[in-house]
């Protein structure tokens, strides 16, 4: 399938954050990652802008913001690239730029543009992505504070949700158990 040059919306302008849910995350390391990154197996299709030349490269790594992909030949940072991305029966078209590159590795591709149907897709296969994590994370269930109140904790719940787009179950708990 072609890489086509249809209209596309910036999934990321450079120098801003995304338009897009918090989707922020704390790694062990204490880096702060713009959004949630997760291992995958897939493939991309890319040619650099101004090349009809096609190349190939696994991916390893997944975030509504970018992916890594494993390859011998990298390009320079900074490098725009037209891509298509395959993975778990899903494909979706991205525009990106290098962003790091590791000789004889890979690389990190940051998304700059993609279309609101190929931004579907990107939901949809991290939203698989995500799935086995979230099923081993899972904890007994937790006895909550049986003197809630429920209007107090729907409004610090609801006041959670202006600041970002979703509670992880500790800080569901945390926000109920405090009320």
């Amino acid at each position: 399938m072609a890489i086509s040059d249809k209209m596309r919306i910036p999934a990321r302008p450079l120098g801003r954050k995304p338009n897009l849910p918090d989707l922020s995350v704390r790694t062990p390391s204490g880096e702060l990652r713009d959004c949630a990154r997760f291992k995958c197996q897939g493939s991309v299709e890319f040619c650099m802008e101004g090349s009809e030349i096609r190349t190939y490269a696994k991916m390893t790594d997944l975030s509504l913001a970018g992916c890594y992909v494993e390859m011998t030949s990298t390009s320079a940072p900074g490098t725009l690239l037209s891509m298509m991305v395959a993975s778990r029966d899903l494909r979706f078209q991205v525009k990106g730029v290098v962003r790091t590159s590791d000789p004889c590795l890979g690389m990190g591709i940051a998304f700059t543009e993609i279309s609101s149907t190929d931004l579907g897709f990107l939901h949809r296969l991290l939203l698989e992505l995500s799935e086995p994590m979230t099923a081993q994370v899972r904890k007994p269930t937790t006895i909550l504070n049986e003197k809630i109140d429920a209007a107090t904790t729907l409004r610090a719940i609801a006041q959670s949700f202006e600041k970002k787009s979703f509670l992880t179950r500790e800080e569901f708990l945390l926000i109920v158990n405090r009320q």
